[in-house]
């Protein structure tokens, strides 16, 4: 049983859901203190690479799954970034599927924010893998899990279509699901190279 972890982001990169798909159960790291990571994502526009933030009340040492969000206009502005740069994508249905996400609900903390949006995307794509959240597990990861082992992935991110001209690299990973599609649409494993039969020492075959 391959098990991997991440910091939760929001709107993480491809790396983030390729180390999920590679792996039997995905641990969600909500209990680190925030930073910048955790709450910046990246799209491409018309006009170039922006970088989307969401506004936090900032508290030291302040866990993810514990932090605030800033109650402004920032559902509205990041909808209508998104809207702007995926007009005219391939997939726009699948744009389309997040705008109640946006503009039809109230988010007032950024690990039920982060969390949700990456369990959308994990029904999107139908990986099999479990998503456990870091500070629900009751003991250490390995006694959880008894018959697991730590598991790391390499990545190297490859091109693929895009909107708006020249390749951009470290986008948000809707920007590749918008331009590419979901399992059923694109086959993932084209991008995502085929699963391994990787040993417990962490070696592949």
């Amino acid at each position: 049983m391959r098990i991997s972890i991440s910091e939760l982001g929001y709107l993480p990169t491809i790396d983030f859901f390729h180390k999920m798909y590679h792996s039997d159960i995905f641990i969600l790291l909500d209990n680190i203190v925030t930073d910048s990571r955790h709450v910046k994502t990246a799209f491409k526009t018309p006009n170039g690479k922006i970088v989307l933030t969401v506004p936090i009340f900032l508290v030291k040492n302040q866990l993810i799954k514990d932090t605030k969000i800033v109650s402004n206009n920032w559902q509205r502005q990041h909808w209508n970034c998104i809207e702007l740069a995926y007009k005219g994508c391939k997939y726009h249905e699948l744009v389309e599927g997040f705008r109640d996400f946006y503009l039809n609900n109230k988010w007032e903390n950024l690990g039920k924010l982060n969390i949700k949006l990456v369990k959308k995307i994990h029904g999107l794509l139908d990986i099999k893998t479990k998503l456990v959240r870091f500070s629900s597990l009751k003991q250490d990861i390995l006694k959880t899990y008894p018959d697991g082992y730590m598991f790391t992935k390499s990545f190297k991110e490859r091109t693929y279509k895009q909107l708006h001209g020249k390749f951009i690299s470290d986008l948000s990973f809707l920007d590749f699901l918008f331009n590419c599609g979901g399992i059923g649409k694109y086959d993932l494993e084209k991008y995502f190279i085929k699963k391994e039969a990787t040993k417990k020492d962490g070696s592949t075959n």
